[in-house]
Formats: structure tokens, sequence, C-alpha cells
């Protein structure tokens, strides 16, 4: 692609992104003063054409881009966008707050990013292979039931509640923390979430049953901003209904996330653009996923959006890196249990 390819490229990409709309040669002329005449730039268009990178629509003669032609602006021409001071300001402030669990701030910031991006937003808790425990404490709820914490060494949180097959006591309920407390201190190797559920298991044989397995759930995934998929132009009732289905289902969303960030390498210095069409997803075939990792000690997360390919991917991608450092800051002052004042 010579200078002048790329030039009007560039211009066909912008216009509709931000318009939606197709863009002919008469309108780049005028809109643009890109300096040439119509036909100079109808003669640029058709060889864009003929490479793949733009199509005509079915309602026009004006030229949109085509799959390829995003592959060849994502790899080649994007460039990372200054973030509005609004948005800025929007994630600054949504960090600012006092979050003393790990799972309100994930939480929080799946919310945040479906807001400020328009999309739907995906978000895994930091995970690595063997997840440790540092802390396990048990609470008597009732007579019966049992609230367990376990601290993970990455300082997050998991809770369940455990339902007893016999009465308990207090003493019943301390006796089990003392032995839970020797127990990850003398163990030989990392006490691992797969261990408290051996060892639950067993007791719950006789007197324990695990209710809410949750508590031994790896990656926990928070997704926000489902309606955002309603904005989606050009989309049928039909094909609507299949695409909210498809993503209302978190462990098929939760897996794709997964699968995408392993087969990155968790490269947490690049954002990645991967199109639905890639995936043969039927469902998600007219849209894009846009996701970064990040590191919380040894431990790697997700941050994600599914959108439909229009979108300002420059202004995304800064979004993203944005709300990873804020969210990392927040991440670290839970864990060091004090409130630190997050600066810029």
């Amino acid at each position: 692609m010579n200078d002048r390819e790329k030039e009007v490229f560039k211009i066909i990409i912008s216009h509709y992104l931000n318009s939606g709309e197709s863009v002919g040669s008469r309108t780049l002329e005028k809109k643009y003063n890109m300096g040439v005449s119509s036909a100079t730039i109808r003669n640029v268009m058709a060889d864009l054409e003929e490479m793949g990178l733009i199509t005509k629509t079915h309602t026009s003669s004006g030229r949109v881009p085509t799959l390829e032609g995003y592959r060849m602006y994502i790899d080649n021409l994007l460039q990372e966008t200054d973030i509005p001071d609004e948005i800025k300001d929007k994630i600054f402030l949504t960090y600012q707050k006092r979050i003393n669990k790990t799972d309100i701030i994930f939480k929080e910031t799946a919310k945040l990013l479906a807001e400020v991006s328009g999309c739907m937003s995906v978000v895994l808790e930091p995970s690595s292979e063997v997840e440790s425990i540092k802390k396990i404490q048990f609470i008597k709820i009732t007579e019966r039931d049992v609230y367990v914490v376990v601290v993970l060494n990455n300082n997050i949180i998991k809770t369940s509640v455990l339902s007893m097959s016999t009465y308990i006591t207090e003493e019943n309920v301390e006796n089990l923390n003392i032995y839970m407390k020797n127990l990850i201190e003398t163990t030989h190797k990392d006490f691992s979430l797969s261990d408290l559920e051996q060892f639950l298991s067993k007791i719950g044989k006789t007197d324990l049953e695990v209710e809410d397995k949750k508590i031994f759930e790896k990656n926990k995934i928070f997704i926000d901003g489902v309606d955002n998929l309603i904005t989606h132009e050009n989309m049928d009732l039909e094909s609507f209904v299949k695409t909210i289905k498809f993503v209302s289902n978190e462990v098929e969303i939760k897996n794709i996330f997964r699968r995408l960030a392993k087969e990155s390498e968790y490269d947490v210095e690049k954002a990645n653009i991967v199109f639905g069409k890639d995936l043969e997803i039927e469902d998600l075939k007219d849209y894009v996923f846009i996701f970064k990792c990040y590191e919380f000690g040894d431990d790697k997360g997700v941050l994600g959006l599914l959108s439909s390919t229009r979108i300002d991917y420059g202004k995304i991608v800064a979004t993203i890196d944005f709300v990873i450092t804020m969210l990392k800051k927040s991440l670290n002052q839970n864990a060091g249990n004090k409130f630190l004042e997050l600066k810029l």
C-alpha cells in the first residue's frame, strides 16, 4: 500500500467508525480536502477494493471497511488516542472509593468499563495454576450453617456457606478453625483450593455438605453491559435473541476469554483484538473481542470487551489500559488493608 492509498484508507476507516456511514469519492474530496480530484480518489478506492480492504454497500455507491480492512488497520495503522477528561475523571472517582472486598472491586470495574465504553465488559480475576490459601476462617451462622472465608495468597477473598448434617456449637467451629490453621502452617506444600475441596468432601461424607461450590471457582468472571449489544446496527430480531442468549452464558464467555488469553500467552504489554468470525462462533461473527491481560503479584487476570466491529479502537485500547492501571492500584491498596490516595 503506497502513501496515497494509506491516506485514503485511513480516512475511510475513520469516517465509518465515527459516523457508521459509507463514503464515496465525492465526499472524500469535498469533506476531507485531500488535494486530489474525485477521479483520482475513485481509482485509489478501486485499488483498495481489489485488495479486499473496502467494499460497496448494498444501499449506496459508497464504501465501508471489510473484515480484512479492519485487520489491516489494527495491525498497521492503529494508534491509541487520548481519553476524554470526563471519562478519565469517572474512572478515577470509581477507584477513589474505599472498597474492602476484591469481588466488589471486580464487579465495579466491569460496571465502569461497560459504562465508559458502551460495550459488554468482561473481567476475570487474577488466577494461577495453583490457588494457594493463606487463611481460612469458619464462622457459625445458625445451628447448622457455617460461613467460610478463604483468603488466597494474592489476597483474593472467596466465600461460601457450608450446610452441616448435624448441629454444631461455637466450640466445634473454633476447633475446626484451629485445625485448619495448623494444617496450612504445617503442610509441606502450598495448601490450595483443590486441597480444601478434597478435605471438605471427605468430611462431608459424615458431617459437612458443600452447598455452594463457588468458593472453589478459579478465575471468577464479572460481566456487565450485555444490554449495550442492543445498539448493534442492522441486527434482526432472530440474530439479537441468539446473541443475547449466547453472551448470557457466563461459562461459555469465561471459556472464550480464558482461551484467548492463553493463546495470547498472557502478554501484559499488548492489547489483543480478535474477531468473532475468526473464532468460528456463528452467534458472534459480527463482533470483536478486545482484551488485555494484567498481572497482580504472581497471578494474571483479563480485562475485556465484546463489541460490534464499528468501534473507536484507539480510544477503547487506551481506556482498557487506564482502567487496568487503576484496578491494580485498587487491588494493591486492598491487599495492604489500608486506603491509599490514588494519584494519576
